[in-house]
């Protein structure tokens, strides 16, 4: 009968952003460092194979926690893995989607209390209070407490929406920012603002590996031409 109420909450809270795309070559071989992981994870997320994309996602983590082992406060090292654990939750099961889900919280709440205008980590924080709200209220009920703390209790399309104007000021070339943006913005019946967001967003340059993924559910979901 489908996923249970809590696994429906947690794939809904950090639901994968990008879907799964056509086949696409892995990387020959990993950097030694963090340099590669924007292109390492758009070719995990774009991969058809399960196993290849996890151990993609594992040797990024991997070099992030090399970094981390070696300096702690490493804001960079700590954001890639954040980011590795956003789309880890698409992969695991219930018990792994709540793993992944509080520690991407945690570390993106560290990365703000260092870095208040940290652009990703506020594109986390609006994700997780946005994918809340969509759920229905017994739902919220149990993932606000298996996720988070107060912050996250007193979710709300106000604090998503700040939350993910922020990473687009931070970050105004970022696709992924944007089209998180235009999805609150349509959820609060902005839909002149969310369409005008969306044609914004298809007007700009690829700059990122992951822009095209992004374009491409752009796409999907509004068409060429409206949002």
């Amino acid at each position: 009968m489908g996923l249970r109420p809590l696994a429906l909450a947690m794939a809904l809270i950090l639901a994968p952003l990008f879907p799964d795309q056509g086949a696409a070559s892995a990387s020959a071989s990993w950097a030694d460092d963090l340099s590669r992981a924007p292109n390492l994870l758009a070719e995990a997320r774009a991969h058809p194979d399960r196993d290849e994309r996890i151990r993609i996602f594992e040797a990024v983590e991997a070099l992030a926690n090399e970094r981390l082992h070696q300096d702690p406060e490493d804001m960079d090292a700590r954001w890639w893995r954040v980011a590795v654990w956003g789309l880890r939750v698409d992969e695991e099961s219930a018990r792994g989607m709540v793993r992944y889900a509080r520690a991407a919280y945690e570390d993106a709440s560290w990365i703000l209390e260092r870095d208040p205008d940290h652009p990703g980590a506020h594109h986390v924080m609006g994700r997780l209070h946005a994918g809340i709200l969509r759920v229905n209220r017994v739902v919220r009920f149990f993932a606000q407490r298996l996720v988070g703390d107060e912050a996250l209790r007193n979710a709300s399309w106000d604090s998503a929406e700040a939350h993910l104007r922020r990473a687009v000021a931070g970050e105004p070339h970022a696709l992924y920012h944007r089209i998180e943006l235009i999805l609150v913005l349509e959820d609060r019946g902005k839909d002149d603002e969310a369409q005008a967001e969306y044609r914004a967003m298809m007007a700009m340059d690829d700059t990122d590996p992951m822009d095209p993924v992004v374009r491409e559910r752009a796409r999907t979901l509004w068409g060429d031409d409206e949002g």
